[in-house]
C-alpha cells in the first residue's frame, strides 16, 4: 500500500509539508492504536461480541463526540437506535454457558473504538482538509509501519502464517486496506 500511495501521480503532485507530515504522524497514531487495540482485543473475547461492542462503540463515542464538541442535538430516533443495539448485545452476550465478559476486552474495545472515532473526527478536520487524501493516507500508513516494526524489533516476535491461503489473505488485507 506504501508503495501504491507513493508512485501515484497524484502523491507526487502533492506539496510536501510540515502540516501534512504532523497530520498523518497524528492520525496514523491514533490509527495504530486503534488496530493494536482492536487485535488485543479479538484476544481476549470472541469475533461474535466483539464486532457488535466495536461498532455499537463508535456509533456511541461519534455521537458523544458530536454532542459535547459539536454541540450536535442527540436525536431520540438515535438514542433509540443506541438502547436497542445494546439489548442486543446482551442478547448475544447471553450464551447460558456461564462464562463471563472480559474486563481487558471490553476496555479495549471501547479505547478502539474511541480512537477510530477520533481518527474519522481527525480525518474530518478542517486542518486535515487542504491536505490530499493520498498523502494523508501514505503518512498514516509510514507512520502504522513504522511503530509495528518497532514493536517487533523491542518484543522479538512475529509470527508469520504458516499455510499459503493465509500468505493469500495477508497479501488482499495489503492490497485493499
Amino acid at each position: 500500500s506504501l508503495a501504491v500511495c507513493f508512485y501515484t501521480e497524484s502523491f507526487k503532485k502533492s506539496k510536501v509539508g510540515l502540516k501534512s507530515i504532523q497530520g498523518g504522524i497524528v492520525l496514523g497514531l491514533v490509527n495504530t492504536g486503534c488496530t493494536f487495540c482492536m487485535l488485543k482485543a479479538l484476544g481476549k473475547m470472541s469475533t461474535g461480541l466483539f464486532y457488535p461492542l466495536y461498532n455499537i462503540g463508535i456509533v456511541i463515542v461519534a455521537s458523544l463526540v458530536g454532542v459535547f464538541f459539536f454541540k450536535e442535538k442527540l436525536k431520540l430516533t438515535t438514542v433509540a437506535c443506541i438502547l436497542t443495539a445494546a439489548c442486543g448485545i446482551m442478547l448475544l452476550y447471553n450464551t447460558g454457558s456461564g462464562t463471563t465478559l472480559s474486563l481487558v476486552g471490553t476496555v479495549l474495545v471501547i479505547v478502539s473504538a474511541l480512537s477510530y472515532a477520533l481518527y474519522l473526527v481527525g480525518v474530518n478536520s478542517r486542518r486535515i482538509a487542504g491536505i490530499a487524501t493520498l498523502t494523508v493516507t501514505f503518512y498514516v500508513l509510514c507512520t502504522g509501519t513504522a511503530l509495528f516494526a518497532g514493536k517487533i524489533a523491542v518484543a522479538g516476535e512475529l509470527t508469520l502464517p504458516t499455510k499459503w491461503y493465509m500468505w493469500l489473505d495477508a497479501l488482499a488485507l495489503a492490497a485493499i486496506p
